[in-house]
């Protein structure tokens, strides 16, 4: 039996058993259509492991995080870059290296309708390092410290705190010979800490 056929079969399955399930709990509490809805979409829907929702009690703490990750950057003049949250393979095997853990066995990487291959980034720097590249940010001293808050992808075997998606606050530097960068970002870092 084919892998698309076995799925199938096991679908089936699952639902022949959720519907029979239903039925027997129907009969014994009673029906409404949210009933149902909430019995059977419950069973069948859950998240993919290593992955979180941040549900709305969550949330508010999220935002307090990342408007003071934002106000930092922006008190110690990093302007915020969004970059796409999937870009070619080759950028992260390039930057990373094609003979790390990441590029080998971490990275969420697929076929686009092309034949290209593209991966959900694993981290934020290699997109950074491209866009100020690709639209020539070097040249204007406000775009030489960037900073950027988004999430970011890794194949790893969850864990107590370790998730396959999570969430990365950054700093870039592009064009600063003076070492007292270093010493700017690392009391950013103290200041948000």
């Amino acid at each position: 039996m084919g892998s698309t056929d076995e799925c199938q079969t096991k679908f089936g399955n699952f639902i022949h058993g959720a519907l029979r399930d239903f039925v027997d709990w129907r009969n014994r509490d009673g029906y409404s259509p949210n009933r149902f809805f909430l019995f059977f979409f419950s069973r069948m829907l859950r998240s993919i492991k290593g992955l979180k929702d941040l549900i709305p009690s969550q949330t508010p703490s999220w935002h307090y995080m990342e408007g003071k990750a934002r106000s930092w950057a922006g008190r110690y003049g990093f302007a915020e870059i969004r970059t796409p949250i999937f870009e070619s393979t080759e950028l992260f095997s390039r930057s990373i290296g094609g003979a790390t853990d990441i590029v080998e066995k971490e990275m969420y990487t697929f076929p686009d309708r092309d034949g290209s291959s593209l991966t959900l980034r694993p981290e934020g720097t290699a997109g950074v390092v491209r866009a100020v590249l690709e639209h020539q940010l070097l040249g204007s001293i406000t775009t030489r410290k960037l900073f950027y808050i988004g999430p970011m992808f890794r194949h790893e075997r969850p864990q107590a705190g370790r998730y396959r998606q999570f969430h990365q606050f950054g700093v870039e530097a592009f064009g600063i010979e003076d070492p007292g960068i270093d010493v700017e970002v690392i009391s950013l870092l103290w200041s948000f800490h």
